[in-house]
């Protein structure tokens, strides 16, 4: 982290000199850093909530690692799960802690996480449009209420999808 932010202090003043980029906010947090500069470059970044719903449970840290990576999104079973941004389908599987899930890779190094899934409408390879149905919600095997799973990273920092998706945001009853 430190040589990052000696890069980062290193590069940033040089890239702005040029042009290449405008200067993002000054900050410690390794999601913070890459939200202000995909916002300040205006990349392309999943925005769009995947499904409608309630977020009822937050990512989980303890001693300051993270115990649970995602957010889940309380959704009418069977509900339909959109892809937040155009991507290819990386990974299609089954485990026990999440079901039966995807992960999409798209541009800018995002991912996307999708678990607790009825039933899967896509492949491994295949190229999406931002707004294609992926999935259809489901229910973990310890919980019969069907909600989605839905984790963000940008390589291996782990993204709150609340704070991108504004919906997910305003329509939060999880503690935090």
């Amino acid at each position: 982290l430190k040589e990052l932010r000696q890069y980062k202090k290193a590069v940033e003043p040089m890239l702005i000199r040029q042009g290449i980029k405008k200067e993002i906010v000054k900050s410690n947090n390794l999601e913070q850093l890459v939200i202000d500069y995909v916002m300040a470059n205006e990349l392309a970044y999943p925005e769009d909530p995947p499904v409608e719903g309630i977020v009822t449970k937050g990512i989980i840290k303890s001693n300051g690692n993270i115990i649970y990576s995602g957010i889940d999104i309380a959704s009418e079973s069977k509900n339909n799960i959109k892809s937040p941004l155009a991507g290819e389908v990386e990974f299609l599987g089954h485990n026990e802690d999440l079901g039966n899930y995807i992960i999409l890779k798209h541009d800018n190094n995002f991912k996307t996480i999708y678990g607790y899934l009825h039933s899967t409408l896509v492949k491994p390879g295949e190229i999406i449009d931002k707004g294609k149905i992926i999935a259809q919600v489901g229910a973990s095997a310890n919980d019969e209420n069907p909600h989605l799973y839905f984790e963000i990273r940008n390589g291996d920092i782990i993204i709150d999808p609340r704070n991108l998706i504004i919906d997910y945001k305003e329509n939060d009853v999880s503690i935090r």
